[in-house]
């Protein structure tokens, strides 16, 4: 059986609002943004991550559906990668 490597994916996101942003805008603005690290397996097209719906902070997926009244589940769909053939 082959095994998955699983890897890190950085994200932006604004303290204040809980959008996405760039990495490089969040970088810019530490006072105001977070970066936040997920593992996901790279060969997956999304991952699904979990958020508080009032404070906007990540938590897992199972805490969200747990909560379903107070947090949404998001999906990210990765940047496709160019494979030459």
């Amino acid at each position: 059986m082959t095994e998955k490597k699983q890897t890190d994916l950085k994200i932006g996101r604004d303290a204040k609002t809980g959008e996405f942003i760039t990495v490089a805008e969040a970088n810019r603005r530490p006072a105001t943004t977070i970066v936040q690290t997920i593992k996901h397996t790279p060969t997956a097209p999304t991952t699904k991550i979990g958020r508080d719906a009032k404070t906007g902070e990540f938590i897992t997926v199972a805490e969200a559906k747990r909560r379903p009244a107070t947090t949404v589940v998001q999906t990210i769909k990765h940047a496709p990668t160019n494979k030459k053939k």
